[in-house]
């Protein structure tokens, strides 16, 4: 399934659910260098549903859509990268990069900036065995790590800058 989404401009201001790049069931991807922008709803700039092994660097990711997540890595979606992203969300609820029901992923070296309530910098749920290292994380209305149900993961060498608790941790081992 090898794909390279490289060095685009990507702007995606539909309806709800307008996911910038969108990836379902597919695996060994690289989303790189690109400069992706939603505004709706819902949308995420890049999205990994049951997708394995992707490669997602250095692009710019801006969304201004409540829900509308900058990264989003959900169900069983195993073994991805997302590293040295620039990420800012402006809307409720607008998680940086949010981890669901995944596992075996590697978040390093990303800048994360979210400006609204309920928007984390990090929020993962339900996911096992995830690391990250190295993450520049300011959430000024919200957390800047959020983890619910997720066991076994690691934090290190990771910057964390809150309005609320930096770290919070609820049902998570």
């Amino acid at each position: 399934n090898a794909n390279n989404i490289t060095n685009n401009l990507v702007n995606a201001s539909g309806g709800t659910y307008s996911d910038s790049i969108y990836l379902s069931n597919t695996n060994n991807n690289l989303v790189a260098g690109n400069v992706i922008q939603t505004s709706s709803i819902s949308a995420l700039g890049i999205n990994l549903i049951n997708s394995a092994s992707n490669n997602i660097s250095s692009n710019n990711i801006l969304t201004k859509g409540s829900y509308g997540y900058g990264v989003g890595i959900t169900v069983n979606s195993l073994n991805n990268l997302v590293r040295n992203n620039i990420i800012n969300t402006y809307q409720p609820s607008a998680s940086g990069i949010y981890v669901s029901r995944s596992n075996y992923s590697n978040v390093k070296s990303n800048t994360i900036t979210t400006y609204a309530g309920s928007a984390n910098g990090i929020h993962l749920s339900y996911g096992t065995n995830n690391n990250l290292t190295g993450n520049s994380i300011l959430s000024n209305r919200s957390y800047g790590f959020y983890s619910i149900g997720s066991d076994g993961n690691q934090l290190v060498n990771n910057t964390f800058s809150s309005y609320f608790s930096a770290i919070s941790l609820s049902s998570s081992t």
